[in-house]
């Protein structure tokens, strides 16, 4: 786990310029980057790949996490504290295949990350494993 430094927050800003929605989902949070308390990620240089939470907007929002993967931003949110089925924000159309390995990407980026950038869950993973849903 990494803190978040400048240059990592353009490549961030640049991987989502084209995603005009998702910008504006970060950008909501006031200022994310600037002058906050530094955040965390989990980064996969290698593959290009890294998971990152947003703080919600208000207090009955859920948390986002902006997860990059084969040059696509997904965001997520985890719609309870007790819960570990982690949800797209918006639809995912792919082939079983490549769904399963994007699932299994995002596994393993919470496994390193958590839920709140510590590498721990607030509870243990479901009994039934599969916890992440389209």
């Amino acid at each position: 786990m990494e803190e978040i430094s400048k240059p990592d927050q353009d490549k961030i800003f640049s991987d989502l310029a084209n995603d005009f929605r998702k910008t504006r989902w970060l950008q909501m949070r006031g200022g994310y980057f600037n002058d906050g308390v530094p955040r965390k990620w989990v980064i996969d240089r290698e593959n290009d790949t890294y998971l990152f939470s947003a703080p919600p907007v208000s207090m009955s929002e859920e948390n986002k996490y902006y997860f990059f993967f084969k040059k696509v931003m997904h965001v997520l949110h985890i719609k309870t504290r007790d819960s570990q089925t982690i949800y797209f924000a918006e639809h995912v159309n792919m082939k079983p295949a490549k769904l399963e390995e994007l699932k299994s990407a995002i596994k393993a980026a919470f496994a390193e990350y958590g839920l709140g950038g510590d590498g721990r869950y607030l509870c243990p993973p479901n009994k039934f494993g599969d916890m992440i849903l389209p």
